[in-house]
């Protein structure tokens, strides 16, 4: 079926979302285990390492995510990546491939896009997100 990797990107006691040394490196290591094995990659990650284009969510972008990024490019076996905290649905392509969006339990974002960039207005209900993971595909629902 794969393997799956959970990467937290805010560091304890701190406001600023940063992926200290510590993280980059477990990640490395869980990285090789599971491309050496021969397992289809699927990565969590808190923060989105691409830039949504919506001028609230990419404030809270890692400070540091071209490092993350450089570190993900090296591994072939990674099949999509999980972004949160975008409170919003987003899917897309990054260096690496695929990314979607997991949805907040707390509420979602409404885009207002009458500006030359998108601004976050409101909030929507809470929703979630189920990810069904088989050996040979990957069915995710959005519920609302």
């Amino acid at each position: 079926m794969g393997h799956g990797d959970f990467l937290d990107t805010k560091n304890v006691g701190e406001t600023r979302r940063k992926l200290c040394e510590g993280r980059l490196g477990w990640l490395h290591n869980r990285l090789t285990v599971s491309h050496t094995a021969q397992e289809t990659g699927y990565l969590f990650i808190h923060h989105s390492l691409t830039r949504a284009d919506v001028s609230d969510n990419d404030k809270i972008h890692p400070t540091n995510a071209h490092a993350l990024r450089a570190l993900v490019h090296l591994f072939s076996h990674i099949h999509n990546m999980f972004f949160g905290r975008l409170h919003l649905i987003c899917h897309g392509l990054s260096s690496r491939g695929p990314f979607s969006t997991v949805k907040r339990t707390a509420h979602q974002t409404t885009l207002l896009m009458q500006s030359k960039q998108p601004l976050i207005v409101g909030t929507k209900n809470a929703a979630h997100t189920v990810y069904l993971f088989e050996k040979d595909q990957v069915a995710i629902h959005d519920h609302f």
